[in-house]
């Protein structure tokens, strides 16, 4: 394997952790953009479909509809700044959340 460059003064550890960091703000900016993308059909101009246009961005339509559904939940709904959702996991927080809303309708309805 060969070597990654870490900054001076970093632990590949700490670098791996920042990485991770940036990686989830640049997934909640994909998915606002998604969301646009795709509430005002900006893909027609470009693209036959949706689907489409999700294949030339290599991803599926569920992971597509995660990252969305992690956008709307958090920031435009709960207003949450997208730097703390990008902080606490980003999707990986949406799931844990979809988990505890079935376990409390669970515990409602049973």
């Amino acid at each position: 394997m060969s070597k990654t460059i870490v900054p001076k003064g970093s632990s590949h550890c700490q670098y791996a952790l920042s990485l991770k960091r940036d990686l989830e703000a640049n997934f909640l900016t994909l998915a606002s953009l998604l969301c646009l993308i795709k509430r005002d059909r900006l893909y027609e101009n470009e693209y036959e479909a949706w689907w489409v246009f999700l294949d030339d961005l290599r991803l599926t339509e569920a992971t597509a509809s995660k990252l969305m559904k992690v956008y709307t939940t958090f920031i435009e709904q709960y207003k949450i700044a997208p730097a703390k959702v990008a902080s606490s996991g980003g999707w990986s927080v949406y799931t844990k959340y979809c988990l505890l809303l079935k376990m409390l309708t669970l515990q409602k309805n049973g």
